[in-house]
């Protein structure tokens, strides 16, 4: 993949992720590996501080993966961050669910719990991080 087109693609995830809420406060930093990997990494904050992760990795011009964490979940856990993260999942994937629907998965996961969407994509809870995080990997 080339740079431009790359950074086209990371433009995109920009505007989305603005379109999930636009009071977000977000910061972006983009890499190519020795690999050929190309990387976007967005750290999302909301006015409430509550920190999400957004990261983008291209790992050829037919697959990349998307993690998408919600940091230090414990102590901002609240009603406004989880919607803010399910709308950020609906935003950025190709997640069929409804907000509400990932809303009532995230609320009825228990700790070190896991929910598959289908093969390619998954919710689950690192206990230990206080971390809750969404992947999804897809063939472009």
């Amino acid at each position: 993949m080339s740079a431009e087109k790359f950074e086209q693609q990371a433009a995109a995830y920009r505007e989305r992720i603005r379109n999930a809420d636009s009071s977000l406060e977000i910061h972006e930093s983009a890499h190519i590996c020795q690999d050929g990997e190309h990387i976007a990494v967005y750290s999302v904050y909301s006015p409430s501080e509550a920190c999400f992760g957004v990261t983008l990795t291209v790992i050829s011009p037919k697959k990349s993966k998307l993690l998408i964490e919600f940091t230090d979940a414990d102590d901002n856990w609240s009603e406004n961050n989880i919607s803010l993260f399910a709308s950020l999942i609906v935003e950025l994937t190709n997640c069929e669910m409804t907000s509400l629907g990932i809303e009532t998965a995230i609320e009825s996961m228990t700790i070190s719990d896991h929910y598959r969407f289908d093969s390619g994509s998954s919710l689950f809870w690192d206990d230990y991080h206080s971390t809750l995080y969404y992947t999804e990997t897809e063939a472009n």
